[in-house]
């Protein structure tokens, strides 16, 4: 189903914005840089409507390179765009806006609203005691593994699925890219995001559930991406697997660093 931009919204004072437009734009701020303060200057709002007309998103532009996605007429955030780029956790909410048309002369031009066509994951090894270093310094030098899924990612999602827990962990997994991208993202802008050593065991644990079969299990739903091609179960066996080591390989690097530290 096409969807459609709506706008811009360009208000030029205070008094201009309705009442929830002014709390997604204070939240958006203060998950931006921790302030409400509203820069007009540089906002614009668009949303993102179905072909009957109805608004499934609100979506602002609310600095050179930043902004953010919410439920139409809530503060339901559904993901942000930083540094240019966007990713959530919601994949239909992605794929409505990474399908709807942007206007050249939009601010929208210069962001990446696409859904990536491949995925490199990135888990950090590190010990819990560690974050607030990170965090203080995010270009430190850490040990980082990483693991390229290619266009397998969606398709691993439908797979782990029935295995996920309630959190959705191997969901949220699977949809970080690299980088700022990646969820777990300890600082809203700039620097990597790295999960600890206890959410990479919970991820391990999980991983070990899935059997090989649920590559067959879930083929009918494989065969609905737009981007399957010529992925067969061999394809997904493979990149499953590659998965499991990978993870299991981080929670193995944790657990050298926290014998280290303790």
């Amino acid at each position: 189903m096409p969807f459609t931009l709506v706008g811009p919204r360009r208000p030029s004072t205070l008094d201009a914005l309705t009442a929830i437009e002014r709390a997604q734009l204070e939240l958006l701020g203060k998950r931006r840089d921790g302030s409400p303060t509203i820069d007009l200057d540089v906002v614009e709002g668009w949303q993102v409507v179905d072909p009957t007309g109805t608004a499934h998103l609100d979506l602002w532009v609310t600095g050179i390179d930043c902004g953010g996605v919410l439920r139409a007429g809530t503060t339901e955030v559904v993901g942000d765009i930083v540094q240019f780029g966007f990713a959530c956790n919601d994949l239909d909410a992605w794929q409505a806006l990474a399908s709807a048309t942007i206007p050249e002369a939009s601010r929208l031009a210069e962001m990446d609203l696409t859904l990536p066509l491949d995925t490199t994951l990135e888990l950090c090894a590190v010990a819990p005691s560690t974050i607030a270093a990170i965090v203080a310094d995010p270009e430190a030098p850490l040990s980082v593994a990483r693991v390229s899924l290619d266009a397998a990612w969606r398709g691993l999602g439908l797979i782990v699925s029935p295995y996920d827990d309630a959190a959705g962990s191997l969901r949220e997994l699977l949809l970080g890219a690299s980088r700022a991208r990646l969820p777990g993202v300890t600082m809203p802008f700039g620097a990597p995001g790295y999960y600890d050593a206890e959410r990479v065991r919970t991820l391990d644990a999980l991983l070990a559930t899935v059997p090989n079969a649920a590559v067959t299990a879930a083929a009918l739903a494989l065969a609905s991406l737009d981007d399957a091609g010529s992925w067969t179960t061999d394809d997904y066996l493979l990149r499953l697997d590659r998965l499991r080591k990978f993870v299991a390989a981080a929670r193995a690097a944790n657990a050298s660093l926290l014998t280290a530290v303790q």
